[in-house]
């Protein structure tokens, strides 16, 4: 059986998956969860399929049984008083399925609309969202209700729910470093967009903002599955293994990297290596919102250093006294040049 092909309505036909969302089959309910956190592209054909089922399955109050009997009730006498010719206006068959889907019709529409309403109500009370956003020059930890450690870099919003469900869902737009809690039975998935990374039990860093159409992952520890729901277009990562998502032609971009300098951000710590001025400027807007402009006929640059927990008028200071350079700062734009410059 190919699920893959399955939509929503096939799922909440198909009598595995009508065991796994009542919980009455533990096979199946074993079955659908790794099925699920292996196809991380169907989750929302599942959830759709888990909505049609809390339809379907609703159990009015006896209270609002009887009333939607005594609407029932009340349309067959107002039939009763209607003239017959009505019956006549048409073929036979087509006047008695004609009855028979208004009777239906009025039956299911109140209630499935009290279903949506309860199911709506109840998706709202068990998925209260929290945002967590850091400004420039800021950094945060956040505990998750399963033990998940998020360390929240600068310039950067995460979105997740305040009790997780069946699948752990997160939302990322900027730089986090995840040490997810390991549970076999309910992954862990960021999204970003379409691209979601997910994983069961690791240490990973994705960044959003590496450029304007770009995403990042970088496998610490553990094992991580990442895909693209546009394009179809997935891999899975092995430690120390990096990839880069291009949201224009949706590649993915393996590669290794250096697990010291990719994460020092978190502990606090900017680290250069061997950058240029363009790698310098784009981390230090990304850090600390500052925009630098170089007026100086110096492009060649290799700048090696280290800073801990560090503003950004120390850093730049070390930088122009490194490099034989001075800055003038006007609002949140830092300007380079020369020393002598006019």
């Amino acid at each position: 059986m190919n699920y893959n092909l399955y939509t929503a309505e096939d799922f909440a036909s198909d009598e595995s998956f009508i065991n796994y969302y009542l919980k009455s089959n533990q096979d199946d309910i074993d079955f659908w969860t790794q099925w699920i956190s292996c196809n991380p592209e169907k989750l929302d054909e599942v959830l759709t399929a888990e909505r049609l089922l809390d339809m379907l399955y609703l159990h009015l109050p006896e209270h609002e049984l009887d009333i939607e009997l005594n609407k029932f009730e009340s349309f067959l006498k107002e039939k009763e008083t209607q003239p017959e010719i009505l019956l006549k206006t048409s073929p036979s068959k087509f006047s008695v399925n004609g009855v028979y889907v208004v009777l239906m019709l009025l039956i299911l529409v109140p209630t499935l609309f009290i279903g949506v309403k309860r199911f709506t109500k109840a998706k709202e009370i068990a998925q209260t969202y929290i945002t967590k956003h850091n400004e420039f020059g800021q950094r945060s930890i956040i505990q998750l209700s399963d033990g998940t450690k998020i360390i929240l870099n600068a310039n950067s919003t995460i979105k997740y729910p305040k009790t997780f469900g069946a699948i752990r869902n997160v939302e990322l737009e900027g730089e986090a470093y995840f040490e997810v809690m390991k549970n076999p039975k309910k992954p862990f998935i960021v999204h970003a967009g379409s691209f979601t990374t997910q994983v069961l039990g690791t240490s990973f860093n994705m960044n959003t903002r590496l450029e304007p159409e770009k995403i990042e992952v970088a496998l610490v520890e553990g094992s991580v599955k990442v895909n693209d729901q546009l394009s179809g277009n997935h891999l899975t990562l092995k430690p120390y293994e990096k990839v880069v998502f291009d949201k224009v032609s949706k590649k993915l971009l393996k590669a290794n990297f250096d697990t010291e300098s990719l994460t020092a951000w978190k502990d606090g710590i900017i680290k250069f290596k061997n950058a240029s001025f363009n790698e310098i400027a784009k981390e230090m807007y990304a850090t600390y919102g500052i925009t630098i402009i170089n007026l100086s006929k110096h492009k060649n640059w290799k700048y090696t250093g280290e800073f801990k927990n560090t503003d950004y008028i120390s850093i730049m200071k070390s930088i122009c006294f490194s490099e034989n350079l001075v800055y003038k700062q006007l609002n949140d734009t830092l300007y380079i040049n020369h020393i002598n410059a006019k």
